[in-house]
């Protein structure tokens, strides 16, 4: 484990500056790339995933968890929910948006809403299954990973760092974005490996002339 004061001084000698008063860059600037890679790692990776308790209101649009980025999963009944999207809801029952009762499936909205296809007349709650917004580090604060994903952030604000030097150094220094995405890749990998079967359909898939979304657009 490493903490966010770590990161910038390794950060600091590989730029060759000084830990303690560095002249060019300054620790606060380097915390500030080092959170916007723990999003970047968060994003490619999934890896801060939680699940809560939400009581559905009585409408079709419900909410996102303020703490999350997205939402993956809702099981009701300790069931899995199908995920499907506002263009089958059309296909499928074009009176879905008058529809109540038990919850059968849902749609995304964006990444802070979601539509239900039906809506309950009574309290129901439901579990959600989100993608968490990593908190922010301070230098004093832990960064709660594997050295390998830590040296992948390392890598990250090395290479944001070297953007203010100018095009020719942000340039070298692609190849340090790159171990950071192909270890953020590694952790992506693992993390969906131990994840259950998600049912999925893809919104932008074309499901037949004059009527898809692909034919409308």
């Amino acid at each position: 484990m490493a903490t966010g004061a770590d990161v910038i001084d390794q950060v600091l000698d590989r730029l060759e500056e000084s830990r303690s008063n560095p002249i060019f860059w300054s620790r606060s600037e380097l915390l500030g790339y080092l959170n916007d890679g723990l999003i970047e790692l968060t994003l490619i990776a999934g890896h801060l995933v939680s699940e809560n308790t939400y009581r559905i209101i009585g409408a079709k649009l419900q909410a996102v968890p303020a703490t999350a980025i997205a939402l993956i999963h809702v099981s009701y009944a300790s069931e899995m929910v199908e995920k499907s999207s506002i263009e089958y809801f059309d296909r499928e029952n074009p009176n879905w948006d008058r529809q109540y009762g038990i919850l059968h499936k849902w749609a995304p909205c964006g990444l802070d809403a979601w539509f239900v296809d039906r809506h309950p007349i009574a309290a129901t709650s439901v579990s959600l299954t989100t993608l968490d917004q990593p908190t922010v580090l301070a230098e004093t604060d832990t960064v709660d990973l594997e050295d390998e994903y830590i040296n992948g952030l390392q890598d990250y604000v090395f290479h944001m760092a070297r953007f203010k030097e100018g095009g020719a150094e942000f340039q070298q220094a692609m190849e340090d974005y790159d171990g950071f995405t192909e270890r953020a890749g590694l952790r992506g990998q693992r993390t969906f490996s131990e994840q259950w079967t998600v049912w999925s359909r893809d919104p932008n898939a074309d499901t037949g002339e004059s009527y898809s979304t692909l034919d409308r657009s």
